[in-house]
């Protein structure tokens, strides 16, 4: 082969292979953030329609017995609530865990709401700023 003749490149050096793979990682490590950020919203927005079904579950229950639950189980679980005798079931199965996999948490009178009933999820950190509830 001549000295002076162009030769041929076959095959990628591996400054250029190590280049590819940086971009790699930084596209993949970009898309791992923002898919992370919207898992967060979507389990969010998941647990506030639990939360606010629950709570037309409560509400069903307080039409049909006048009188709220003592507990979320009594609107699928006619043994929940052994004082009421007409016991007629709000939901056909038993509540779901919140996204986060914590069951969610009933209160009546409510804090929040006194003179009604609280229905909450304890959010991903089970910290009060977090939680979401009817209120």
């Amino acid at each position: 082969m001549n000295r002076n003749s162009p030769r041929r490149r076959a095959a990628f050096t591996l400054i250029e292979v190590m280049l590819v793979l940086l971009i790699l990682v930084v596209l993949g490590s970009v898309s791992f953030v923002a898919y992370q950020s919207v898992q967060k919203r979507s389990m969010i927005q998941a647990a506030k329609v639990q939360v606010h079904s629950i709570e037309d579950a409560v509400k069903m229950y307080y039409t049909f017995h006048n009188r709220y639950p003592p507990n979320l189980e009594a609107l699928y679980d006619r043994n929940a609530d052994p004082n009421n005798t007409n016991w007629k079931a709000t939901l056909d199965k038993p509540i779901k865990p919140d996204p986060w996999g914590q069951p969610y948490q009933y209160q009546q009178p409510g804090t929040h709401l006194p003179d009604k009933f609280d229905v909450w999820s304890q959010g991903i950190d089970n910290d009060e700023a977090s939680y979401i509830g009817n209120w």
